[in-house]
């Protein structure tokens, strides 16, 4: 007697592990773009301490800008435009800037800005930070905008 599985029995199980792995994938995507979203929040951090501190020192965030931000297309610089070296570029968004308010937005680098595929087609991903300063520390509003939800 011969011990061993049929063709079909091979299919069905070829099949179960094709649609586990589609699933695994996709998941799997999404938790590496959100972790890449880290870095962003990280820098759009440093961003607002360096603003903190210029409010603090200025009385008015008038005047701050990507030049006191760190901002530009140095390599030593946080990025202005996409390169192979970040997932995002970031600015200030010199309309929201008054006297005591600041926005900070990061943007998804996409395909071919810079070599980093997110991974997905359709809206701009990015990252704001809207903080109000005064008081003992800034007010902070974070928007994050799909696929980071």
């Amino acid at each position: 007697m011969k011990r061993g599985f049929t063709l079909l029995e091979l299919l069905v199980v070829i099949i179960i592990l094709t649609v586990l792995a589609a699933l695994g994938l996709g998941q799997y995507s999404r938790v590496v773009e959100k972790s890449r979203s880290t870095e962003a929040r990280k820098i759009i951090g440093d961003i607002r301490d360096l603003a903190t501190a210029y409010y603090q020192y200025h009385g008015t965030m008038t005047g701050f800008g990507i030049d006191e931000a760190g901002i530009g297309l140095g390599f030593d610089q946080i990025p202005f435009s996409c390169r192979t070296s970040h997932y995002f570029n970031y600015f200030i968004d010199n309309g929201a800037t008054h006297d005591n308010f600041l926005r900070i937005v990061a943007n998804r680098c996409l395909t071919g800005a810079g070599g980093k595929n997110p991974g997905w087609n359709g809206a701009v991903a990015q990252i704001h930070l809207t903080s109000t300063m005064g008081g003992a520390a800034p007010i902070d509003t974070w928007t994050l905008n799909p696929p980071y939800n």
